[in-house]
């Protein structure tokens, strides 16, 4: 679940793809960059897809901006489920390659 206000991910977080499905969240810029304009997840959009494939963090802040709800995979989950399911890795690497 989303909660207004509340963190989902912290910068320093071990990696792990989120998927927005209602609500929103607030990604702020990493710490240290410039560009300080945060990014808004909408419903339907993914985050942290290329950080869980690399096994890294994703640098960031996520804070919900409204209730709602999130799908929330961590790498080890992720790469287990695509090991045991085909069909899921070519679905997934489809979508990310537009194939």
């Amino acid at each position: 679940p989303l909660i207004k206000g509340q963190a989902l991910a912290e910068e320093a977080d071990p990696p792990a793809l989120c998927v927005v499905l209602s609500g929103e969240l607030s990604l702020e810029a990493p710490s240290g960059t410039k560009s300080g304009e945060p990014v808004v997840a909408k419903p339907g959009d993914a985050i942290g897809v290329f950080e869980t494939l690399a096994g890294v963090s994703i640098g960031r802040r996520a804070e919900a901006l409204s209730d709602g709800i999130a799908l929330h995979i961590g790498h080890d989950d992720l790469f287990d489920l695509l090991a045991h399911r085909p069909a899921l890795l070519r679905q997934f690497f489809g979508a990310l390659f537009g194939a």
